[in-house]
C-alpha cells in the first residue's frame, strides 16, 4: 500500500527523439530540457544516468539536487543498496570461474555443523532465495547485530540455523537477506578474505572503479563482515560508465561465463537468478538489481548496454525503474518507448479524476498510444492512496474501483477498495470488498481482521 504523490502538469514534451534505427546511431536523446520533464514528472530534485554500449558513452551525468541540497553530479556518490547484488553476482561468477567456490556441492559440504535441514540444499539457492532460510533482517536481533561492532556473519547463522525453514527448499523464491549472509560466510571462509576485500580483488580494481565502496568500510561504521553482499556499496555514475565499458571488454570478469551462470536455467526460480532480476527487452536478455527504491543498474550482455539510474530521493515514483527500462528500450531498439504511466497521471494533475479516468480508458483503446500501461496495477493503487491521504475519498474510491475493473483477480485491488469505503464511512461496501479480497487470498490476515472489527457490534470496537 504505497502513497505517491502526483506529478506535475502537462509532460509531453518529453517524448523521446530519435535520430536513428540502429545501435551505431546516437538516440534516445536526453538534453537538459528532457531531463527536467522526467524529474518534474517524477517529482525528484535530482538524479544520476549511465548509458553505455560497447566502449561508446551514450550519457552519463547528473541533474538538479541531492537531499542535502547540493549539486547532483556524475561523481557524486550514490547508494545502490540492493543493487549491490549486481556486483556480487560478478564477484560469485568470478569465484566459481576460479575453481574456488562449487555452488553445487551441498550446504553439509561447507558446514561442518549444519543443520540436518539444510544439508541438501546446494549453495546456490541461498542466492536466488530459494533455500527456504527464514528472515532475519526484520527481527530485533539484527538490529543488536548492526549495533554491535563485533559481531558478523557467524552470528546471523548461529541465529537463523536454529529456526526451522520457512518453505521446502526450491519450493519458492522469497526475498531472505539470511542466505546471502550464510553465502558470504562460506566464501570468507573457501578464500580467507572477507566479502568486501572480494568483490575489491575480483571486480572494483580489475574494473578499474574509484569511487566504488561499501558504507561499512567507512570509518566508525559498523562490521564489514556483516551481510556486506546483500546491500551497502555507494557508487556513482562515473564509476558504472567505467564498469559497464569494463565488462564489455571482458576487462572485469569474462562477460560469456558469467552470463551462461547467471542464465543458467538450474539456477533461476520465476525470472530471479543469483542475485539478478532477469527481463527479456526488445528479444535481448537483461540481467540486474534494483536497490532501495533509489537505485538501478541493467545490462545486456550480448548487446553490451548498461544502465545505470540512481536518485537519493526515497519518494520518487518509481523513476529509477521506469527511467532504467525506458532507456534500456530505447539503447536496444534505436526507437523512442512509450512514455511510463507516471507521465499520465502527471499531465493530468490539474484535471478533474472523472478526466483522468475517460482518458485512461481511452488511451487502452488506441492502438499507438503514447503511455505505457501495461503495468498500473501499483501505480493506480498508489494514485489511489496519495488521494485518501488528502481525504479525497470519492476520488479515492473512483480509481481504485478503476482498478478493480482493470484486475479482476487481484485480491490487492479489492482490499484497498475496502479500506477507501471504510475510511469514508461506508461500512456495507467495505465488508462486501474485504470479503471479496478475502475469497481470492484466503491467507490474507488484513482483510480477515478488518473483517472481524467491521462485523464486531460499534460497542465493541
Amino acid at each position: 500500500m504505497v502513497k505517491m504523490k502526483t506529478g506535475v502538469a502537462s509532460v509531453l514534451s518529453a517524448l523521446i527523439v530519435c535520430q536513428g534505427t540502429s545501435l551505431a546511431a546516437p538516440i534516445g536523446v536526453f538534453d537538459e530540457s528532457r531531463v527536467r520533464d522526467v524529474m518534474s514528472a517524477y517529482e525528484v530534485d535530482g538524479l544520476a544516468v549511465a548509458v553505455v554500449i560497447g566502449q561508446e558513452t551514450r550519457l552519463v551525468g547528473a541533474w538538479g539536487v541531492d537531499q542535502k541540497g547540493e549539486d547532483f553530479s556524475a561523481s557524486s556518490g550514490c547508494g545502490i543498496y540492493s543493487a549491490t547484488k549486481f556486483l556480487s553476482s560478478l564477484t560469485y561468477a568470478d569465484l566459481v570461474a576460479a575453481g574456488q567456490l562449487d555452488i553445487d556441492r551441498p550446504l553439509s559440504a561447507f558446514l561442518v555443523h549444519a543443520p540436518p535441514a539444510w544439508s541438501d540444499i546446494p549453495f546456490w539457492r541461498l542466492l536466488n532465495h530459494t533455500s527456504g532460510i527464514p528472515m532475519v533482517t526484520n527481527q530485533t536481533v539484527f538490529g543488536e547485530l548492526e549495533s554491535d561492532p563485533a559481531a558478523g556473519n557467524s552470528e546471523i547463522y548461529d541465529y537463523v540455523r536454529d529456526l526451522p525453514l520457512d518453505y521446502e527448499p526450491g519450493a519458492y523464491s522469497r526475498y531472505r537477506q539470511s542466505g546471502y549472509a550464510v553465502a558470504e560466510m562460506i566464501a570468507s571462509k573457501e578464500t580467507g578474505l572477507t566479502w568486501t576485500e572480494l568483490v575489491d580483488e575480483r571486480v572494483l580494481a580489475p574494473a578499474g572503479l574509484e569511487a566504488t565502496f561499501h558504507a561499512a568500510t567507512s570509518e566508525g561504521a559498523r562490521n564489514a563482515e556483516l551481510l556486506t553482499s546483500a546491500g551497502g556499496y555507494e557508487t556513482t555514475a562515473e564509476d558504472m560508465e567505467t564498469l559497464f565499458k569494463a565488462l564489455n571488454a571482458d576487462v572485469a570478469i569474462d562477460r560469456e561465463n558469467w552470463a551462461g551462470l547467471l542464465f543458467n536455467e538450474q539456477y533461476i526460480h520465476d525470472g530471479y537468478g543469483l542475485g539478478t532480476v532477469l527481463v527479456d527487452v526488445a528479444g535481448e536478455r537483461t540481467l540486474g538489481h534494483s536497490g532501495g527504491g533509489r537505485a538501478n543498474i541493467r545490462y545486456a550482455p550480448d548487446a553490451e548496454v548498461g544502465v545505470f539510474v540512481c536518485t537519493d530521493d526515497r519518494s520518487n515514483n518509481n523513476v529509477h525503474n521506469d527511467l532504467a527500462n525506458m532507456l534500456m528500450l530505447e539503447t536496444l531498439t534505436g526507437e523512442k518507448a512509450p512514455l511510463p504511466f507516471q507521465f499520465f497521471i502527471a499531465a493530468h494533475k490539474d484535471g478533474p479524476i472523472e478526466t483522468l479516468i475517460a482518458d485512461y480508458l481511452a488511451e487502452q483503446a488506441e492502438t499507438d498510444a503514447p503511455y505505457d500501461l501495461s503495468d498500473v496495477e501499483g501505480r493506480l493503487n498508489a494514485l489511489g492512496y496519495s488521494l485518501l491521504s488528502e481525504e479525497r475519498y470519492d476520488d479515492a474510491i473512483a480509481i481504485f474501483k478503476l482498478n478493480v475493473e482493470e484486475h479482476p483477480v487481484s485480491a490487492n485491488t479489492y482490499d484497498s477498495l475496502a479500506e477507501a469505503y471504510m475510511l469514508s464511512g461506508d461500512k456495507e461496501q467495505a465488508i462486501s470488498n474485504y470479503q471479496k479480497s478475502l475469497d481470492l487470498n484466503p491467507g490474507s490476515a488484513n482483510a480477515k481482521a478488518m473483517l472481524e472489527k467491521l462485523k464486531r457490534p460499534s460497542s465493541d470496537r
